[in-house]
């Protein structure tokens, strides 16, 4: 991977030489920023970790927030695609764990979709959300939801779209992940929200 290098205001001011060094900066910063240098700026157009805090934490990891009943999301911004990764979440009881997207016009959350149904103490989950463009206001919103049991070392994946309506147009502006009826608790693993430019960085 190609290293990213800082250059500096003195470097390009008005009186400094174009030296072999700049020279190579500027040739391999753009191949470091697109090859995702951990040094590098982070391009718009990249998938990146959205804590809600400025960091790249998860917005849920059970050593740290024990045992909940739902998950929710930070608020979105404009101009952003928002995803949702889990990694060996699990359920404590009989009941689904639950996915469904917070409506702006009526402040309230609507189209639940079921990822994961309970089957013993020991199973986990993990799955991947993908909320395409969630910010734009229209009627028809989607998601795209995968989701495994993980099983050994294999496990089978469902993918589904999940279609949202409401009438008149409305954002979608936060989303949640919750045990269905409230019944049982999320009890493991971690989900990490991330986001990217819409349109590829547009």
């Amino acid at each position: 991977m190609t290293t990213y290098t800082a250059i500096t205001s003195g470097q390009v001011d008005q009186d400094s030489p174009i030296t072999q060094a700049l020279a190579t900066a500027w040739k391999d910063n753009v191949l470091a920023i697109a090859e995702t240098d951990a040094t590098a700026p982070i391009a718009a157009f990249t998938w990146q970790i959205e804590d809600g805090a400025g960091g790249s934490d998860p917005i849920y990891d059970q050593s740290v927030d024990g045992t909940v009943t739902e998950i929710e999301t930070p608020i979105f911004n404009a101009g952003w695609e928002y995803a949702l990764i889990g990694e060996g979440v699990s359920i404590n009881s009989a009941s689904n764990l639950e996915f469904s997207v917070y409506r702006a016009a009526n402040s309230t959350y609507s189209g639940v979709r079921g990822l994961a149904t309970y089957i013993n103490g020991t199973e986990k989950f993990g799955f991947f959300i993908r909320m395409i463009f969630p910010m734009w206001s229209r009627e028809m919103h989607f998601a795209e939801i995968t989701s495994a049991q993980e099983t050994g070392n294999s496990a089978d994946a469902t993918t589904l779209t999940g279609a949202f309506h409401y009438g008149g147009g409305t954002t979608i502006t936060k989303a949640r992940l919750n045990t269905s009826g409230g019944s049982g608790n999320i009890d493991a693993g971690k989900v990490y929200l991330l986001k990217r430019a819409e349109y590829g960085g547009r």
